[in-house]
């Protein structure tokens, strides 16, 4: 699935966390171990050392749900998978709706895990991604003239070139030079292509322009 994963096992029990590390380890996983959640934030506060962290639980001091909520406070892209050795729904549904990628009992089953923590990793991936490129569109767009978001929006709105130009009352050769400009910068190789990446992230980066007559 691409570049090694790295991953954080966090376990109050030194048994489960010695013998579930080597396991994942010879799963191919690069396993950093910590037997409590304070020392796995202290870590993530100095560096980025991990693609997804799989914790128990209940552990003294603070416990897995309680890491879930810190992780998203720090607004830090780690996926958290919690394990348990008590069947507690309630834990359950409160850890995947504070943002838990998943929720496995004990004992363990290695392949679910493996399975569970690789979706993950993907998934965080391609979001992370997503958001980088989405970043670099709206740097690009905010750096357009006012002119050029004006006939940008109106592109993703559909119109033609002679539309644009009767709208903003500019020559129809002008919308054609503005728009080669905005599809060279935006780097695309066509207007369908165009109105694809703008549609894809939405009105967050689309911009809105109203109608002025400046040059």
């Amino acid at each position: 699935m691409g570049s090694r994963i790295s991953l954080a096992l966090v376990d109050d029990e030194p048994t489960f966390l010695f013998e579930f590390s080597q396991r994942l380890r010879a799963r191919g996983f690069d396993v950093f171990t910590f037997r409590d959640a304070a020392s796995i934030l202290e870590e993530l506060g100095k560096r980025a050392m991990c693609d997804a962290i799989v914790a128990d639980v209940r552990m003294p001091g603070l416990s897995g749900l309680e890491l879930q909520e810190r992780l998203v406070a720090r607004h830090t892209p780690v996926p958290l998978i919690l394990i348990t050795g008590y069947a507690d729904v309630e834990i359950a549904v409160s850890a995947m709706k504070a943002g838990a990628y998943d929720f496995l009992g004990k004992p363990v089953d290695e392949e679910r895990l493996v399975k569970s923590i690789q979706t993950a990793v993907a998934d965080n991936r391609r979001r992370v991604h997503e958001l980088d490129e989405q970043r670099l569109l709206k740097e690009r767009v905010s750096e357009l003239s006012e002119r050029h978001k004006q006939v940008l929006d109106l592109v993703v709105k559909g119109l033609t070139s002679k539309q644009i130009a009767s709208q903003l009352n500019i020559n129809h050769r002008t919308v054609e030079n503005y728009r080669a400009f905005i599809m060279d910068r935006i780097g695309v190789g066509s207007i369908a292509q165009l109105v694809r990446v703008m549609m894809q992230f939405g009105p967050e980066v689309t911009p809105d322009q109203r109608r002025t007559d400046d040059p």
